[in-house]
């Protein structure tokens, strides 16, 4: 797909189920998007669709100005990052964090990038993969706000993103305290199903 979008680049570092959407997502938006995934093999598709690939990690964020890290955990995350050839590359410019982690586990990023130099920004994405393709998932965000205003075009092809705070480990936390909320709602919804069930009158009435 050609590129509408000059002089945006964005990496993906990390192809698994969610890390592969948000690429494809950037692709459809117009975006020039680099991708990296220690398992080579899960580039190819992404290659048919126009993605350029790098041969590694720093090569992957001298790429873009944003790097947007989606792999499979925190130890994984800070095993790439931590490269000194990816760090002299990422200095000054925007480290986004979409993974998997814990709000703890992003203070710690945010901190090492603010020793270095490196803008961080971290976004729970709400919705499946399917959902980032189809431009309908909302990433929960939070950390600098200049961060997430100079990036937000590229968060608007996963979907409608939303800023929650300044304070690094609030959209996570955003995120679990969504799904509590959830999980109450729907397990109060069954109980109340068995009780009008069991009194005898139709679901639907309930």
């Amino acid at each position: 797909m050609a590129n509408d979008k000059p002089g945006r680049t964005v990496t993906v570092i990390g192809l698994g189920n969610m890390g592969s959407a948000l690429a494809e997502a950037l692709l459809s938006a117009g975006f020039s998007v680099t991708v990296w995934n220690r398992t080579a093999s899960k580039v190819l598709p992404l290659l048919r669709l126009g993605a350029e690939t790098a041969r590694n990690a720093y090569e992957a964020v001298r790429a873009s100005d944003i790097s947007i890290v989606c792999v499979a955990d925190f130890e994984s995350t800070f095993s790439i990052i931590q490269d000194d050839a990816v760090i002299k590359e990422l200095r000054g410019k925007t480290l986004a964090q979409l993974g998997v982690i814990t709000a703890d586990q992003s203070r710690q990023i945010a901190s090492w990038a603010s020793k270095r130099n490196i803008n961080y920004l971290e976004c729970s994405i709400m919705g499946l993969p399917n959902d980032v393709r189809n431009t309908t998932a909302t990433p929960i965000c939070s950390g600098s706000k200049e961060t997430f205003d100079s990036n937000k075009d590229i968060l608007m092809a996963f979907g409608a993103p939303e800023y929650v705070s300044v304070e690094t480990g609030a959209a996570y936390n955003f995120d679990k305290s969504y799904y509590l909320f959830g999980y109450a709602v729907v397990q109060g919804f069954v109980q109340g199903a068995a009780l009008a069930y069991a009194s005898g009158f139709p679901i639907e009435t309930y």
